[in-house]
C-alpha cells in the first residue's frame, strides 16, 4: 500500500512539474503548444466532469433506492415469515395443551341418575316434534 502511494505521489509531482514546464515555454516563446487540440480537449474535460458531478450521483441514488426497496421486501417476507411460524408454534403448543389436558374418560357404567336422564332423552326424542317441547306452566 505504501508503495502504491509514493508512486502514485510520484507519477503526480513529475506530471506537475511537466505541466509547468510547459507552460514556462509557451509563455518565453509566446506561442501555444497544440493550440488547435485544446478546445476539444476542454470540451472532454467538461463532459467528464459533468458524468462525475450529475450521471454518476443520479445512478447511485437510483442504485440505493432500488437496495432500499428491495431490504422493505425482505424485511416484509422475514416478518410474515415469523408470524406464521410464530402462529403455528402457538397452534402446536394448543393441540398439546388440549391433548394433556383431556379428561380422563370413565369406563365404568354410569350413574343411576345419568341413567335415567338418556332414558327421559329417548323418550322426549320417540314424541312427535310438535310435542317435544317442554313448557313452563308457571
Amino acid at each position: 500500500m505504501a508503495s502504491f502511494l509514493t508512486i502514485t505521489l510520484v507519477v503526480s509531482a513529475s506530471g506537475l512539474i511537466l505541466m509547468l514546464a510547459l507552460k514556462c515555454y509557451e509563455m518565453r516563446r509566446g506561442r501555444l503548444i497544440l493550440a488547435s487540440v485544446r478546445p476539444k480537449v476542454g470540451g472532454a474535460a467538461h463532459n467528464a466532469v459533468m458524468f462525475i458531478e450529475s450521471v454518476l450521483p443520479a445512478l447511485f441514488l437510483r442504485g440505493a433506492r432500488g437496495l432500499v426497496a428491495g431490504a422493505r421486501g425482505l424485511a416484509r417476507r422475514i416478518v410474515a415469515r415469523s408470524i406464521v411460524l410464530f402462529e403455528r408454534l402457538l397452534h402446536k403448543m394448543l393441540v398439546f395443551m388440549h391433548d394433556m389436558t383431556r379428561p380422563p374418560q370413565a369406563g365404568g357404567p354410569a350413574s343411576a341418575f345419568l341413567q335415567e336422564v338418556a332414558e327421559h332423552k329417548r323418550a322426549l326424542q320417540k314424541r312427535a316434534p310438535g310435542k317435544r317441547m317442554i313448557l313452563d306452566d308457571n
